[in-house]
């Protein structure tokens, strides 16, 4: 569950971030900060199906992200997309 949420986090900070180029430049310290990321900083997710498969457990979440609450951990990266949340 942790893997979606900060899968869902990375492609939002894409979506909000205009240029696939200042993310790579960026990379590193993008990839960091997903790291971090937990279940208090999204506005809310909900586990929508699990599926044992293989011995492992497949789940499918939804994830509602908020850029208020994100903003925090990527203002410094990212100054003129979440400096000012």
């Amino acid at each position: 569950m942790r893997w979606a949420i900060r899968d869902a986090v990375w492609k939002t900070v894409g979506k909000w971030v205009d240029s696939k180029a200042r993310i790579q430049e960026n990379h590193d310290k993008v990839v960091a900060q997903v790291k971090t990321i937990t279940e208090a900083d999204v506005a809310k997710f909900e586990v929508m199906d699990t599926q044992m498969q293989d011995g492992g457990f497949v789940v499918k979440v939804r994830v509602s992200v908020s850029k208020k609450k994100i903003a925090p951990k990527f203002a410094e990266i990212f100054p003129d997309v979440f400096g000012n949340e």
